[in-house]
């Protein structure tokens, strides 16, 4: 299968995540009703179950950030897999024609959205308010905030993949030529660097030794920050 059609399945698959006109009026039931389509286009029978049973406890914001990433994840790994023009001279980005139209630029630009609407935003203000605060000491009883506890892993997680999308081949690599580059540059470098400070430079005076630092995020904020 070539390139336009992994590109155009993995659209398709996220349009199933994109607002749409709902009859419903609670939104984790517009959510689940979401997923259980986006699901059953990739004929995923485990994530299904779980969304259906009863007895499981889902984040059905979370769910469909993290499952938005993925889509736009898919579709940037096809775009910068095509071969590309010579780079202009702002950022280092493309001046050949994308081979998006802009109504799949706009449903791209929609599911990064839902990203650090419902995923990077209330993850970093979760982590952020389990901090310790300025006035305690080194050797206060805080939170354990190592990388395993849940919303950090998932935050952290979350980052490095967005930082991914800018720049595959790491720190000192390329930047990804796509539109979908440009949108992040354009649009949501805020919305990266906040929460990569906090995880990547903690605040001295909460420099507990269970405070995540996020080392990898440094080198990847320092060049973003060049940008």
């Amino acid at each position: 299968m070539g390139e336009p059609s992994l590109i155009s399945a993995a659209l398709f698959d996220g349009a199933a995540l994109l607002p749409s006109h709902s009859t419903a009026n609670n939104l984790d039931t517009i959510l689940k009703t979401r997923l259980s389509a986006y699901y059953t286009r990739l004929s995923d029978q485990a994530a299904l179950d779980h969304l259906n049973d009863p007895s499981s406890s889902i984040n059905l914001q979370l769910l469909t950030a993290t499952e938005a990433f993925y889509v736009v994840e898919r579709v940037q790994k096809a775009l910068d897999s095509e071969p590309h023009g010579s780079p202009s001279r702002k950022h280092g980005l493309p001046d050949q024609a994308p081979s998006i139209g802009t109504r799949d630029l706009a449903s791209l630009r929609t599911l990064l959205s839902l990203v650090f609407k419902w995923g990077i935003d209330p993850l970093f203000a979760r982590v952020s308010q389990m901090w310790p605060a300025e006035n305690e000491g080194r050797g206060s009883n805080v939170i354990d905030l190592t990388l395993e506890n849940g919303d950090c892993q998932l935050l952290a997680t979350l980052l490095m993949s967005l930082f991914s999308l800018v720049f595959p081949d790491g720190a000192q690599g390329r930047i990804s030529q796509t539109l979908i580059t440009t949108t992040i540059l354009s649009r949501h470098v805020t919305d990266i660097l906040l929460p990569a400070l906090g995880l990547g430079w903690p605040a001295e005076s909460s420099s507990a030794s269970s405070l995540p630092v996020l080392h990898d995020a440094r080198p990847l904020v320092l060049r973003l920050m060049r940008l």
